[in-house]
């Protein structure tokens, strides 16, 4: 019961060093809250939606260092997290739900003996990443990256490994993996327009 308290009163610290503006604050609560984080919200969501939750606890912790002004009128840090995870899953499965009724009800109307897959942007983007050859052009690009990225396309593009092992070296999930790979492509295709085998 002791640690429990020394472990909220930590992160209430935390956030009070966050709502003074101190960058360094966020990932410190990141790491001592995502192990909980994840666990919980795979309550809520189900096992089998570990790539929601992940996502939506990354896009709570954006939103937390965008608005860290606000965090000094949050009296408990963490049961704040869990809480707002909870309703944004739960919004964001609700949100699927629908659009997957609203899918198949179209489907039905328009062909209804016709199985249909909707490939999704991810897919269609890991599809064409075969495609990224010519690696003394990406040279200079890579090296304006942040760490992580420049280790993730090291490791797919230059190593040819898989997402399996590229997850083992990073020690996250495959899924993961792919992640990191999806968005630092992202990024990268931001600053080199003119190369067209990045154009998705």
């Amino acid at each position: 019961m002791r640690n429990k308290l020394r472990h909220t009163e930590n992160l209430n610290e935390l956030a009070a060093k966050l709502a003074k503006g101190d960058a360094m604050a966020i990932a410190q609560i990141y790491e001592q809250t995502y192990s909980s984080m994840l666990y919980f919200g795979l309550q809520v969501a189900g096992k089998y939606q570990q790539n929601l939750v992940e996502g939506t606890i990354q896009d709570l912790f954006i939103w937390l260092a965008k608005n860290y002004r606000k965090v000094s009128d949050i009296q408990n840090i963490e049961a704040y997290l869990l809480q707002s995870l909870r309703r944004n899953l739960q919004q964001k499965l609700q949100a699927s739900q629908e659009k997957s009724n609203a899918q198949k009800r179209y489907l039905k109307r328009t062909n209804p003996n016709q199985n249909s897959a909707i490939p999704s942007f991810e897919n269609d983007l890991i599809q064409q990443e075969q495609t990224i050859a010519n690696k003394e052009l990406l040279n200079d690009k890579l090296s304006e990256l942040p760490t992580y990225q420049k280790e993730v396309l090291y490791l797919r593009f230059y190593e040819d490994r898989s997402y399996k092992e590229i997850a083992e070296i990073l020690s996250v999930n495959a899924q993961v993996a792919r992640n990191y790979v999806f968005r630092a492509l992202s990024v990268l295709r931001k600053r080199m327009n003119k190369l067209p085998f990045l154009l998705f």
